[in-house]
């Protein structure tokens, strides 16, 4: 969540440090994996600091929640094998899914417990993508035909979304307070992907920077900004982190210095924007970065005081209104590992104060991830979920 460029950088802890050379920013909190576990993923964080991901490398993967130093597993429905969450609302309420023998079931933990809301009617498929603090939660389920864009009211009640004339499908992947959902549609004739907003029965296309064809909508804040890619910009036909303000103008959001490619997953109240660059002369080829309200790339890596020493950051994936990041990369041993980022100002250093818990730690679950290298490619199924490119 967040807004766009307007509020004060300093609002949400990204201090006047940020453009001082050398000078720390930030602390990291290494997200340690299950017992048994060789690898973790955290996907998003909540106002109150909890994060939710996944732990994998026993054989199987599961939702995982960090309230602090140690992880919580999050079950998957019964008779399944796999769970993992996609999005965690301020009370504490984690939405994801549920897999087993080639199902995939969306899931809502509130507490420790799963349920699974029910699909469009006639439905043996659904995916939960995203709730907002009403408890209203969005995503995908296939009905009695394709899979449909669907918002589960706080009853559970599916509605589907209406698709846009023309689009051959749909995916809704964020909502904000007000309701509004963000997604995806792709068109056949020509074939193009094209960033989608519904808000009611309105339903409208984003479109993608100058002399691009193709964009994608991750995330929507409050103030009704989105945030994801499109083709186009000042490098065209590549994929570039795209900012759309509220009458639907996109502006690109650049990579790091080095890059060729960026992509934008998170926005808070703020209007600080979390994501990657990637290609080009970047070390390891992926990096995490935000960027600030005046759009300007920051290298979260050049951010870090000595608890960060030897990390590669590769992704930044939440960023919530205190401006805590959470996101994954590679620690000092060489492992895949969830990370979260907390400002520490004055108090930077090798024992600076990081990652504090919230006063109230609620269990929850996490996202679905595929890991296809140590240096933060990241390949992730189908259509749900986002994608990191190298190239």
């Amino acid at each position: 969540m967040g807004r766009v460029f307007a509020a004060a950088i300093v609002a949400v802890g990204i201090s006047a440090s940020v453009s001082t050379a050398g000078a720390a920013t930030y602390s990291l909190f290494e997200l340690v994996p299950l017992t048994g576990d060789t690898r973790s993923y955290a996907e998003a964080i909540n106002d109150s600091g909890v994060v939710v991901g996944e732990s994998s490398g026993s054989g199987s993967t599961t939702a995982t929640l960090w309230d602090g130093s140690t992880p919580t597993a999050l079950a998957p429905l019964t008779g399944d094998t796999s769970s993992y969450a996609e999005a965690i609302n301020d009370s504490g309420v984690v939405v994801g899914d549920s897999y087993g023998s080639g199902s995939t079931t969306a899931t809502v933990w509130d507490g420790s417990t799963p349920t699974a809301p029910a699909p469009l009617t006639g439905g043996t498929f659904s995916q939960a993508e995203a709730i907002n603090d009403s408890g209203v939660v969005v995503g995908n389920s296939n009905g009695s035909g394709s899979t449909t864009p669907t918002i589960w009211d706080t009853d559970g009640t599916p509605t589907a979304l209406a698709p846009l004339t023309g689009a051959s499908f749909s995916r809704a992947y964020a909502i904000n307070d007000s309701g509004v959902v963000v997604g995806i549609s792709r068109f056949t004739n020509p074939s193009t992907y094209t960033a989608t907003l519904w808000d009611g029965s309105s339903t409208t296309l984003l479109n993608p920077l100058s002399g691009g064809t193709d964009s994608r909508a991750w995330a929507i804040n409050d103030s009704g900004v989105v945030v994801g890619d499109s083709s186009g910009g000042s490098i065209i036909n590549s994929q570039t982190a795209t900012v759309w303000d509220t009458d639907g103008t996109p502006t690109a959001l650049a990579p790091l210095s080095g890059g060729t490619r960026s992509n934008a997953y998170a926005i808070n109240d703020s209007g600080v924007v979390a994501g990657y660059s990637s290609g080009g002369t970047l070390v390891g080829g992926v990096r995490a970065t935000i960027w600030g309200t005046d759009g300007l790339a920051i290298d979260l890596m050049s951010e870090l005081d000595l608890s960060g020493s030897g990390w590669l950051l590769s992704v930044a994936l939440g960023i919530n209104s205190s401006g805590q990041i959470t996101g994954y990369g590679t620690n000092p041993d060489g492992l895949q590992r969830g990370f979260v980022l907390t400002e520490c100002g004055d108090t930077c250093g090798p024992d600076a104060p990081i990652y504090s818990p919230p006063l109230s730690p609620v269990p929850l679950p996490a996202g679905a991830w595929l890991l296809l290298s140590a240096l933060g490619g990241l390949g992730l199924a189908g259509w749900r979920r986002k994608r990191v490119e190298t190239g």
